[in-house]
């Protein structure tokens, strides 16, 4: 009965020491957990504090696209008036044009008639 025991003690503590064994393994897992937790808090915050920074960025792009495009509607009002003014001033120096050419045909026909007149004389 004596040996019987002993098997049993030995069957026992074989048993204890792959429990510890185990416990040990446990306790290096759960440590290993813990790490890759607080590396995924860290991720976590970086994460958020990207998002935050990115979404400064949009805002402040969105705010130059406002400005950009009413800019952009300024410069065509102000490139429409200029087209006006242009054709404005074309017409106007076609007029000026047809007032100088009809000048200068009476003036010529003034210096004709002059100098036919002295001729004739």
């Amino acid at each position: 009965m004596n040996g019987e025991v002993e098997r049993r003690f030995d069957r026992i503590e074989s048993v204890l020491e792959v429990v510890a064994v185990r416990l040990r393994d446990l306790e290096s897992t759960q440590e290993g957990l813990h790490a890759t937790q607080q590396d995924l808090h860290a991720s976590q915050r970086e994460l958020v504090s990207a998002q935050r920074h990115l979404l400064t960025a949009q805002v402040i792009l969105t705010e130059k696209i406002e400005k950009l495009s009413e800019s952009q509607d300024r410069t065509d009002k102000q490139l429409e008036a200029l087209g006006k003014k242009l054709d404005e001033t074309a017409e106007h120096l076609k007029t000026l044009g047809e007032q100088t050419d009809d000048r200068i045909g009476a003036l010529v026909n003034i210096l004709d008639e002059w100098i036919r007149g002295q001729r004739n004389q």
